[in-house]
Parts: structure tokens; C-alpha cells; sequence
């Protein structure tokens, strides 16, 4: 296998793989700003230019330098490279592009939400020389509000154009775009066009910086006050990896934890912000008094049960339920609940695919339950029961007089 050398680690790599891939996937942090694995390369921000040497076939393969530094987000690994990020020419160009990235950037993060995680605030640290060289005017841009989740803040902007390249590479929208040249240039939105589609908030998760913020969660909480929960979806079938962001046992926002095979880096806004029916008023949070023993009661009694369990349901839980009811009525008829489903499946350009199908495990409970019937077929027979028992947390959306009329329902 070829092999490239990154400050003086030797790393193996696959033909076509970016300098900066390699070194990514070898554990290895090299400076980006407009670099995202997942949209175009254009090697714009200049902070990931690094020395290297190559051997030159013309020289009996000798290892020469490269004229200049190269941009590692765009040049490929070749075997036998020698890569230097930390050479001083590199450092240099690391020093020179933050000086000039943050001679013009407001100093506004005592007030930014996207301070404690903000790529400029952390490469400041690392690469900024910490003394201001020269005195020019600051970029000043009023905040505007572009989306039904986004606030703009144009003079945060440092034009990395990851969130342009998102609404045309990934959701095929182009709903942003670049307006000016040179030192004027700016993002906006085509006027009387929003950025509303249903992938909108993930430009504020590849925001590097605090230029696209998510008007939902501005001045909520601090960031370096948030625990964070990995967990899956609930609201859909899609099973998209999430990460829940949580303080002193309250939610304050949902971001996507990647899985390249289920929803790449990205989440719906529905999974986004569908989360607030946690905080619902109508939401039951204790059990009701003695429940269990109504409910055991009513089980203990019944001649013929009728189960219908809800496909938002863990296999755990459901297969648990099924093995109860079995064990007082071996013949019980027993079904899935209904299935939510809400237009059909919308794929994006990139190959993302939002699911019409609204409940997170209708197909893992039925395989738990073993010979669950589906809802029409459960509704057909659920007549010659005296004692039905439905589970789950939307029954009113579905619920039909044969079943709240039964004479023991629980």
C-alpha cells in the first residue's frame, strides 16, 4: 500500500485520497475552513497549505520541494510524499491567514453563541500571532433574518461558502448565494426566497464560525455548559444518529451524529426541532396512582385480550408486552398499531432521503412480536375480545369507537 509522511508520521492512504483526507483518517489535524468531506473542494480559505516534497522521477526519485505550499484539501497523497504543516512556511501561512481573517472580524465573542465551539476562536489560539499589526476599518453587515430557523450575521462571515455549496450540492435548492467581489463580497438569500427547506438547519451546524445561527437556540445556554447524549431519531424511519445537547436535565438543542451510512452528517428539521412535545404541558410525567395494579387487574380477569402495540415501541418493550399478554391468553389477538405516514419519500440531490414513514420501529416491533397482525386486520377481530389493551403515545390521531367503547380498555 503507498505511504505518505505527515510531520514525520508515516501513513498509509488509498489512490485519489486528498493530503488532508490521509491525515484526517490517520488521527492527524490539519487547519480547514472551507473543507467538508461531504461538499466540492475549493481550496479557498488557504489556511491548510502545507510544504511538501515529492520524489522526482527525473532526479532518480529524489525527494525535491514543490515550488509552493499546496493546498492539502486539493492535492492528492502520492506515495513517497513528505508533508510538512508545521515547517516555518507553513506556520507562517497559518499566522498570515488568521491575521487577515480576524483583522476585519468583529470581536463579538462575549456575546456569540458560537463561542467555546467556533473554528476561528479555537485556530486563534493555536495559529493567531496574538498581536494586532495594523488598525483598519472593521466589515460592518446588519444581521438578517433569512430562514424560518436561521439569523445571518454577515460581518461574522469569513466566506468559507460551505453553506452556498450545501444548498446547491447537497439539498439542490441554492437558495444562498454570493453577492459582491473581492473585499464587498457577502452571502444572501435571492430576494423573497428564504432558505426554508427541510435540511435548512444543518448550514448552521457547518457554519465555522457564529455567521449563520440558529434562531431557536440563540442565547439559550452556553455551549461549554452542555452534556451531550448520543441517541437515534424518534420521529421518523429513517434511524438518523443524533446527538442530544442537555443541561441540569433540560434539552436545548438536536444536532446529527455522523453515520455515512444512514444520514451522512446531516439531520431533517423535523428531527431538528420536533423534540419540544417533550416540554409539552399535557405531557404525562408521573404515573397515574395505582396504574399498574388497575391495569394487572383488568388483565387477570379477562376471557379474550386484544393487544395492539405501537410501532414507536423498543423491541425490548415490545417483545416484553407480547410475552405478557401471551402468557394470560395464549390465542390473543395481537397487532400493530398504525403507522404514520405523511406524503412519500423525498430523496435530495446528494442521495439524503427523507422517509414518509413517521414511526421510528413499526418494522422491529413486528418482528419482536413474531405474528402481529397489521392495524386493519387487528380492527377486524379485535371485536371478539372483552378486554383490549393499546399501547403507545398518539391513539388519538387513530382511536375509533370499537375501541374506546370496549367494555374493559386499557
Amino acid at each position: 500500500m503507498p505511504t505518505i509522511t505527515v510531520d514525520g508520521k508515516q501513513m498509509d492512504f488509498e489512490k485519489g485520497q486528498s493530503i488532508l483526507e490521509v491525515a484526517f483518517n490517520n488521527g492527524k489535524d490539519i487547519p480547514h475552513y472551507c473543507y467538508h468531506p461531504s461538499l466540492s473542494v475549493v481550496a479557498s480559505c488557504r489556511i491548510c497549505l502545507a510544504e511538501v516534497w515529492a520524489p522526482n522521477p527525473r532526479n532518480d526519485n529524489k525527494l525535491e520541494p514543490m515550488p509552493k505550499l499546496l493546498p492539502t484539501c486539493q492535492t492528492q497523497a502520492g506515495d513517497g510524499q513528505v508533508v510538512y504543516t508545521d515547517s516555518p512556511k507553513a506556520t507562517a501561512n497559518q499566522k498570515s491567514v488568521m491575521e487577515m481573517l480576524l483583522n476585519h472580524h468583529p470581536i463579538d465573542c462575549p456575546v456569540c453563541d458560537q463561542a467555546g465551539e467556533c473554528t476561528l476562536q479555537d485556530y486563534a489560539y493555536e495559529y493567531g500571532r496574538g498581536v494586532r499589526r495594523c488598525d483598519t476599518e472593521k466589515i460592518t453587515q446588519s444581521k438578517k433574518d433569512i430562514g424560518d430557523h436561521i439569523m445571518l450575521y454577515g460581518d461574522r462571515c469569513i466566506m468559507c461558502t460551505r453553506c452556498v455549496r450545501f444548498t446547491d450540492e447537497i439539498t439542490g435548492t441554492s437558495e444562498l448565494y454570493i453577492e459582491g467581489r473581492d473585499a464587498s463580497e457577502c452571502i444572501d438569500v435571492f430576494p423573497g426566497i428564504g432558505i426554508n427547506n427541510e435540511l435548512s438547519g444543518n448550514v448552521i451546524d457547518i457554519c465555522p464560525v457564529g455567521a449563520m445561527l440558529d434562531k431557536d437556540f440563540m442565547f439559550q445556554q452556553r455551549v461549554w455548559f452542555l452534556k451531550t447524549a448520543p441517541s437515534i431519531d424518534p420521529l421518523t424511519s429513517s434511524g438518523d444518529n443524533i446527538n442530544i445537547e442537555h443541561n441540569e436535565n433540560k434539552i436545548y438543542r438536536v444536532k446529527p451524529r455522523t453515520n455515512i451510512d444512514v444520514n451522512q452528517y446531516w439531520i431533517t428539521d423535523e428531527v431538528r426541532y420536533g423534540w419540544k412535545f417533550v416540554y409539552d404541558e399535557c405531557r404525562l410525567t408521573e404515573m397515574a396512582e395505582d396504574a399498574e395494579i388497575n391495569a394487572a387487574d383488568k388483565l387477570q380477569g379477562a376471557k379474550k385480550i386484544a393487544l395492539l402495540v405501537s410501532p414507536m415501541m423498543s423491541c425490548e418493550d415490545a417483545w416484553l408486552l407480547g410475552q405478557l399478554v401471551r402468557s394470560m391468553d395464549s390465542s390473543a389477538i395481537i397487532g400493530l398499531g398504525p403507522v404514520p405516514m405523511v406524503g412519500e419519500d423525498k430523496t435530495f440531490k446528494s442521495g439524503f432521503t427523507i422517509r414518509s414513514e413517521k414511526a421510528p420501529n413499526a418494522r422491529g416491533v413486528k418482528r419482536a412480536l413474531g405474528d402481529a397482525l397489521d392495524y386493519d386486520e387487528w380492527e377486524k377481530q379485535m371485536s371478539g375480545a372483552d378486554t383490549v389493551v393499546v399501547t403507545g403515545n398518539y391513539p388519538a390521531s387513530w382511536g375509533t369507537p370499537e375501541i374506546a367503547e370496549n367494555q374493559t380498555l386499557i
